[in-house]
């Protein structure tokens, strides 16, 4: 990889970068409103943001649902920053704070015709549990995928070279 990648709690800063790059990522009916993004940045939820030299170019926002588990609420990368490993770099920095947390499983929901992120998944260990119907506001179908975590011991992959 290049260029260096810097991880770092999302603040209040960040908020217009994001929705823009939710807004790149995204068509307009799968997009989170932009307040949320607000909110996000402006209390602590166990999220990250990438730069590169000073600029956020990815994030990935989770949310606790239990207090042995996380839901990855959305993973964005600006379509210019693809394909340098920034998302699974964002991966294993939360795996990484998941399992020192004692959290055991991660899980997301995924387009079924988005192969890139299904691939990222599968390449980090989640797998697909289920299949939901008109999940999607645009009623697209997900898949949704897990990924268990032993908290004794660290499991998640230590490399930040990627093809994804």
């Amino acid at each position: 990889m290049g260029a260096d990648i810097h991880l770092r709690q999302p603040t209040s800063g960040d908020h217009s970068r994001m929705v823009e790059i939710e807004n790149l990522c995204f068509t307009e009916i799968r997009r989170f409103d932009p307040a949320y993004y607000s909110r996000v940045c402006n209390q602590f939820t166990p999220s990250l943001v990438a730069e590169i030299d000073g600029v956020v170019v990815g994030f990935a926002i989770c949310r606790t649902t239990s207090n042995e588990e996380v839901y990855l609420e959305t993973l964005n990368v600006h379509p210019d920053f693809r394909g340098r490993g920034i998302a699974k770099y964002l991966l294993i920095a939360l795996e990484k704070t998941f399992a020192g947390a004692n959290i055991s499983k991660m899980s997301l929901h995924v387009d079924v015709n988005n192969r890139a992120a299904i691939g990222l998944y599968v390449r980090m260990g989640y797998s697909v549990h289920e299949r939901v119907a008109c999940y999607y506001r645009d009623k697209g179908d997900a898949f949704v995928m897990f990924k268990q975590f032993n908290c004794s011991s660290s499991d998640t992959n230590n490399s930040r070279n990627s093809s994804a």
